[in-house]
């Protein structure tokens, strides 16, 4: 199994932990967007990195040009699973990967089990 593969993989048991509900399509793992990831997700940092991963709303629209990077509008949920360097790599409600600036993103305050 490919490392990008493999990322992948964990990325989307890490979204299917947070979002349950969420249906993924796996069948074309192979093809883009997500063959372009295996140099970056070499460089994946995660082990540290629990508090990090969850719901973030996005603060501002962000239109890369490069197809690592994933397009959000602002008021849009995603799902960080991870970082490289100075970016989060994130995933959005259509399934769709890539990685965006921490700038652009807000966590979402977790609630208690109690509420609070």
């Amino acid at each position: 199994m490919t490392t990008a593969r493999t990322g992948l993989l964990a990325a989307i048991a890490t979204l299917q932990r947070h979002c349950p509900y969420m249906v993924i399509i796996t069948n074309h793992l192979d093809s883009t967007p997500y063959s372009g990831l295996t140099q970056d997700t070499q460089g994946m940092q995660g082990g540290g990195d629990e508090a990090l991963k969850g719901m973030y709303e996005v603060l501002f629209d962000y239109l890369p040009e490069d197809a690592r990077l994933l397009k959000v509008e602002a008021g849009q949920r995603i799902t960080v699973v991870g970082r490289r360097e100075d970016w989060l790599l994130a995933i959005d409600t259509k399934g769709h990967m890539g990685f965006v600036p921490p700038t652009y993103v807000r966590k979402e305050v977790e609630e208690d089990d109690d509420g609070y």
